[in-house]
């Protein structure tokens, strides 16, 4: 409010913040969960909250590791001929692959848009941190990464914190510069 400047609808000012107040009182509809913010579309909508991201990591991980599918998908990784020879077919197995990855990707987009909000200047630091992650947990990898995102989320936290939130990448990318050239598989990559 400016006292000093003249407003030439005064009339009008106490009719517009009486429907103002009207309409910020209101709550939303039963269906439509979200009050406008992101996260609460993500969360109420969605059915996500914040233990989503590490509950498919955890079933990634039990598929690739407790299941006759998760020993294909990585007999695929290895060694696709081998599994040709056995009989199995490599463009269904890819298929299957990539509709994983793109449910995991489309999850990871709405979790991510929910807490940092949509913006394309946010695409740089993303990519940055995505890539430092997967290169610094091994790649084919699911362990491996799941360590690579906490050390990697936990660098960048604790860089913006200490005062430097517009370089918080640049610790995470001179750690992976290490780990390349002291171990170039990463933490639990394979050979």
């Amino acid at each position: 409010d400016y006292p000093n400047m003249p407003y030439p609808y005064d009339a009008d000012r106490a009719g517009l913040a009486a429907t103002i107040a009207q309409y910020e009182a209101q709550q939303p509809p039963a269906y439509y969960a979200a009050a406008v913010p992101m996260r609460w579309v993500a969360i109420h909508v969605l059915g996500m909250d914040d233990l989503t991201g590490t509950r498919a990591i955890g079933l990634v991980w039990l598929l690739v590791n407790r299941t006759k599918a998760g020993r294909v998908l990585l007999a695929a990784s290895i060694n696709p001929r081998g599994l040709t020879m056995l009989g199995f077919e490599l463009p269904t197995i890819y298929f299957y692959v990539w509709a994983l990855y793109g449910l995991l990707a489309g999850m990871a987009g709405v979790l991510l848009g929910s807490f940092l909000g949509v913006s394309s200047d946010n695409v740089g630091q993303l990519t940055a941190s995505a890539f430092s992650i997967v290169v610094l947990g091994g790649l084919g990898s699911v362990s491996g990464s799941l360590i690579g995102a906490y050390v990697v989320g936990y660098m960048e936290t604790i860089t913006a914190y200490s005062g430097y939130p517009s370089i918080r990448t640049i610790p995470v990318l001179l750690l992976l510069v290490l780990v390349v050239y002291i171990r170039p598989q990463g933490l639990l990559g394979r050979r």
